[in-house]
C-alpha cells in the first residue's frame, strides 16, 4: 500500500497504544506507570506485528500475481518460438527440395506459394484503395482474449477489415467434429475471426456484410485457406489423424485471379488431400456455374473432398453428390429432430442411401445430452456442437 497509508496505519496503532498508557496512568487507580507503559508497549508491538503480517501478505500476493503473469508470458513466448521453429523447418524443407529438384517440384511449390501470398497481399491492401482504406494502425499489443468490440458505421468496419488484413490480425478458431458414440475428435471445422489493434475480437456478424459488399471477403477466405494448409502440414508431420473443414465462399470460388493459382498450389500439395475438406453452403453448391465446377473438379481429381452445410432441404440428388465428390453433409440437430417428430423423414433410409454412396452425415449444433441420446438411436456417425467443444483459438503449432 502507499507510504501515506502505511503511515496512517502506524499512527493509528501508536495512537491507540499512547491512549492506553494515558488512560491507565490517569484512571487506572493503583496501576503504576511501569505497568501502563508495558501495556502501551504491548499494544504498539501487537499493532506493528499485525501491520507487518498484513503488509507481507499483500506483498506476497502481489508477487504471486506477478509470477503467474510472468509464467503466462513465458508460455506465450514459448508457443511463439515453437511456431517460428515450425515455420523455419517448413522453409528449410522447401529450400532443400528446391535445391534437390530444380527446376522440378520444389521450385514449383515455392513459386506457387509465393504467388498465393502475393495475391493475398494485393487483396488485403489494393493499390486503388483510398488513403483512408490503406491507413495503418499500431500493431496489437494484447491477445485475442479482450471482449468483442462494437463497431460503428461502414467506414469504421471497412477500416478495421483492412487493418486486420494488413497486420495479420486474422485468427483461426477450431471446433471439433467428434465420432459417435466415442466422442473422439476426428475433424475440426475452421473459422476466421478478425481482431482489432487493441486485441478485441470482432464478431463476423459485424463485418461480413461490408466485406462481401467491398469484395474483401475473398481476402479473408483466402487467408483462411492458406492457414488451413499450414495446419494440415503440421498435423501430417506429427502423424495426427485429423481432418479440417475449410469453408469457401462463392466470392472466392469466382475469383479468377486467386482461385486458379490456389488450385495450382494444391496440385503441388496433393499429399494434403486426405486431411483437407472444402465446405460450401447448399444454396451456393447448387448455383455453381461451369467454371467453378471445372475448378472443383480439378481439386476432386487430386483427391480433395467436399462437404455441404447450411442444408435447407434433405430432398437430395445423391447421384449428383457422388459425381461431384461430396463426402460429407452437415445437418443442424434441431432441424433433423424436428423432421423426425413430424414423421417427415426416414433417417434409417437416408443413412443407408448415404452409406451406399460413401457420404457421411454430420449432425451439427448439438447442445444437449438429450439430443445425443436421440441421435444415437439412429446410428449417427459424427456430431458437432458446443456440447463437444466451443470454437477455440488455434495455436497452429499444435
Amino acid at each position: 500500500m502507499p507510504a501515506f497509508t502505511q503511515g496512517l496505519v502506524a499512527f493509528a496503532y501508536l495512537a491507540l497504544a499512547g491512549g492506553a498508557v494515558f488512560a491507565l496512568a490517569n484512571w487506572g487507580g493503583e496501576i503504576g506507570a511501569p505497568y501502563s507503559a508495558a501495556v502501551g508497549a504491548a499494544i504498539a508491538l501487537a499493532g506493528a506485528l499485525i501491520h507487518g503480517a498484513l503488509t507481507r501478505s499483500r506483498r506476497d500476493r502481489l508477487l504471486g500475481e506477478m509470477l503467474r503473469a510472468l509464467h503466462r508470458s513465458q508460455a506465450s513466448i514459448a508457443e511463439g518460438v515453437t511456431v517460428l521453429r515450425e515455420e523455419l523447418r517448413d522453409l528449410a524443407t522447401l529450400v532443400d527440395e528446391t535445391h534437390a529438384n530444380l527446376p522440378g517440384r520444389g521450385y514449383g511449390e515455392l513459386a506457387a506459394e509465393m504467388r498465393v501470398l502475393e495475391t493475398l497481399l494485393r487483396q488485403a491492401a489494393p493499390e486503388e484503395a483510398t488513403p483512408f482504406e490503406r491507413r495503418r494502425a499500431p500493431r496489437a499489443v494484447t491477445g485475442p482474449s479482450a471482449p468483442p468490440r462494437d463497431v460503428g458505421d461502414d467506414d469504421e468496419v471497412l477500416d478495421l477489415i483492412h487493418d486486420s488484413l494488413e497486420h495479420s490480425r486474422i485468427d483461426v478458431y477450431l471446433q471439433p467434429v467428434v465420432s459417435l458414440p466415442q466422442r473422439k475428435p476426428t475433424f475440426y471445422e475452421t473459422f476466421s475471426r478478425l481482431r482489432s489493434s487493441e486485441g478485441a475480437e470482432i464478431e463476423p456478424a459485424k463485418y461480413l456484410a461490408v466485406a462481401e459488399r467491398t469484395g474483401l471477403i475473398t481476402a479473408i477466405d483466402n487467408n483462411l485457406l492458406f492457414r488451413c494448409v499450414q495446419l494440415v502440414r503440421r498435423t501430417q508431420r506429427r502423424n495426427l489423424k485429423l481432418g479440417f473443414f475449410c469453408n469457401i465462399s462463392p466470392h472466392t470460388l469466382r475469383d479468377t485471379s486467386f482461385f486458379p493459382e490456389f488450385i495450382d498450389f494444391m496440385e503441388r500439395n496433393e499429399r494434403l488431400a486426405p486431411s483437407l475438406v472444402f465446405e460450401f453452403a447448399q444454396t451456393d453448391f447448387a448455383s455453381h456455374d461451369g467454371g467453378v465446377r471445372a475448378n472443383l473438379g480439378r481439386l476432386a481429381d487430386m483427391g480433395f473432398r467436399f462437404s455441404i452445410d447450411q442444408i435447407e432441404t434433405l430432398d437430395l440428388d445423391v447421384g449428383e453428390l457422388v459425381d461431384r465428390q461430396v463426402s460429407f453433409l452437415k445437418v443442424e440437430a434441431d432441424a433433423l429432430l424436428a423432421r423426425l417428430v413430424d414423421g417427415g423423414l426416414d433417417v434409417h433410409r437416408l443413412l443407408r442411401m448415404l452409406d451406399r454412396a460413401g457420404i457421411y452425415l454430420i449432425v451439427e449444433k448439438i447442445e444437449s445430452e438429450a439430443q445425443v441420446v436421440e441421435l444415437l438411436d439412429y446410428g449417427i456417425d459424427f456430431g458437432q456442437g458446443y456440447l463437444f467443444g466451443a470454437p477455440r483459438l488455434s495455436r497452429e503449432g499444435e
